[in-house]
């Protein structure tokens, strides 16, 4: 039970932070990303434990509802955040340290996940999960520019 209220409080407390903040990026960039990286988490975690039964997931209603906040706010809101941060870096140095740092991030979630046993690695390793937020970064971001040049072609940015 104390899991769920800090798992519910941890997603409040991204959301209400994620909508204060001043973004760099534009509504539509931030929607457009927020959608993609949805999309993204949820099918990979899916793939992962229904298809390739790489996971189990608890049968506990409460821990499904953490992995429902971790795929559907949690995990998209950190990487909006890096996304956003991104534009701000100016040298490719504090860009790498940044997504490293991102990494490192999702990676503590992720571990949090397992310590609550809300996921079951079943032939997993944690740097699977690593390379996994690294190759969703680059995705994501490949993504992002591609709906940049969308966006300047419509003349909206």
């Amino acid at each position: 039970m104390k899991e769920l209220i800090i798992a519910i409080n941890f997603s409040l407390l991204l959301f209400i932070a994620s909508i204060s903040t001043k973004k760099t990026l534009n509504v539509l960039e931030n929607s457009f990303m927020y959608l993609v990286l949805v999309f993204f988490v949820t099918g990979y975690t899916a793939v992962y434990y229904i298809n390739l039964k790489l996971w189990s997931v608890a049968d506990d209603p409460q821990l499904f509802l953490i992995l429902r906040l971790y795929e559907l706010i949690m995990i998209p809101l950190l990487c909006l955040w890096y996304f956003n941060l991104v534009e701000v870096c100016k040298t490719w140095l504090s860009r790498i340290v940044l997504t490293i740092l991102m990494t490192g991030i999702l990676g503590i979630v992720q571990l949090i996940m397992t310590y609550w046993e809300v996921i079951q690695y079943k032939n997993w390793q944690f740097w699977q999960s690593i390379v996994t937020f690294v190759v969703l970064l680059i995705v994501v971001r490949l993504l992002h520019v591609w709906f940049q040049s969308k966006l300047q072609k419509e003349g909206i940015k």
